[in-house]
């Protein structure tokens, strides 16, 4: 079950950086962001909400969490 489940969360980050590759390519994101290390900040940043969730952390509490780590995303317009 464990080596399952690491399977299906790589294969998520595998298709962030395919999304954000096309994202890149729309113009959307900058080119000089790594569509790689932003999939697995995403992927890191889900895995903390969903494990502090499950400790027992607020909808605020989460939101707030959400809140900044969106503050680190890079932009197209920047």
């Amino acid at each position: 079950m464990q080596a399952f489940l690491r399977d299906l969360r790589n294969k998520n980050v595998d298709g962030f950086e395919a999304r954000l590759r096309e994202a890149q390519q729309a113009g959307e994101l900058p080119a000089e962001a790594s569509p790689r290390a932003l999939a697995d900040y995403f992927a890191t940043v889900l895995q903390g909400l969903s494990q502090r969730a499950r400790d027992g952390a607020t909808a605020p509490q989460l939101a707030a969490a959400v809140e900044l780590a969106l503050a680190a995303w890079p932009t197209a317009h920047r």
